[in-house]
C-alpha cells in the first residue's frame, strides 16, 4: 500500500467558503424616457383597474407604491426592475377581474360560505 492511500482527506482551509459564482440575469435595457412612459401607463392602468369594485386592491396597492414611494428613491436601473415587478402586479389584478367583472375568487368565497352556513345551521 501506498502511504498516501492512508493519510486522511485534506481539509479545508479554515475561515470563510468560497461564494457561489453569481449569474446576472440579461436584462433589456430600458431608455429613460421610454421607461417613464411605461409607468405613466401603468399608473393608468392602476386607476382604471381601481375604479372596478372587484379589483383585487392589494396588488395594485403594492403596484402604486413601488411606482411612486420606491420609485422617487431609485436609481435608474432599480427603477427599470421596479417597473417590471408593478407591470406584473397589475397583470396579475386585471387578469383576476374577468371580462364582465367579476372576481375570479368570488366562487370559492361563495362555496366556503356555504359551507360554513351549513356546518352552524341548527335546524
Amino acid at each position: 500500500m501506498s502511504a498516501n492511500s492512508l493519510q486522511p482527506a485534506p481539509r479545508n482551509k479554515a475561515g470563510r467558503k468560497a461564494s457561489p459564482v453569481r449569474v446576472e440575469r440579461s436584462v433589456e435595457r430600458i431608455g429613460r424616457q421610454r421607461m417613464i412612459d411605461r409607468r405613466a401607463r401603468c399608473m393608468d392602468e392602476i386607476v382604471r383597474l381601481q375604479a372596478d369594485a372587484n379589483s383585487s386592491g392589494a396588488l395594485l396597492d403594492n403596484a402604486r407604491c413601488l411606482l411612486t414611494k420606491h420609485w422617487s428613491t431609485a436609481a435608474w436601473r432599480r427603477r427599470a426592475d421596479i417597473l417590471r415587478t408593478a407591470e406584473w402586479l397589475v397583470g396579475v389584478a386585471a387578469r383576476n377581474v374577468d371580462s364582465d367583472g367579476s372576481n375570479d375568487n368570488e366562487p370559492l368565497v361563495s362555496v366556503r360560505a356555504q359551507a360554513r352556513s351549513k356546518r352552524t345551521s341548527y335546524s
